[in-house]
């Protein structure tokens, strides 16, 4: 009779286990450990920064140039790896989120809920962990003011 409830007993941790590995693997959590990082480069080219690609990691300056398209989808964070890490717009800058799919500009260690979608996500930035986002000479950008949040 004992060895009945050690086998029942194995044999329903082993089904849980299963379980739980079948709904880790089949969601999208996965995508949350994508990342791209762009350390101290020029953008020379029109480009978007998609979700698959997010965060974006940006390191030291990151350079937009000068009659070239830089689209932020609904979503992506960017996040600055440093205190001086900057992103400096000459070209054109579009990010417009959407109420559910907001665009963030923030410090590498930011990973609140709100920025990492994981649930009891903890915001350990701080004022200077990042440089700034400037927009210079005849840049044009466009963000929507409500669907994009800057911190850190």
């Amino acid at each position: 009779l004992k060895n009945r409830r050690t086998i029942y007993f194995r044999r329903k941790i082993f089904f849980v286990f299963v379980m739980f590995l079948v709904v880790l693997l089949s969601s999208d959590s996965h995508e949350a450990f994508a990342s791209t990082s762009l350390n101290g480069v020029n953008i020379s080219s029109d480009t978007t920064w998609d979700l698959a690609g997010s965060p974006y990691i940006l390191g030291g300056i990151v350079t937009l140039l000068p009659n070239i398209n830089l689209t932020i989808d609904p979503g992506v964070v960017v996040k600055f790896s440093d205190p001086f890490s900057r992103l400096e717009v000459y070209g054109n800058l579009n990010a417009n989120g959407t109420a559910s799919q907001k665009i963030y500009f923030t410090g590498i260690n930011d990973n609140s809920e709100e920025v990492t979608g994981v649930v009891g996500g903890v915001d350990n930035g701080a004022p200077g962990d990042w440089r700034r986002l400037a927009f210079l000479d005849d840049s044009i950008s466009s963000l929507t003011s409500h669907y994009y949040k800057i911190w850190g």
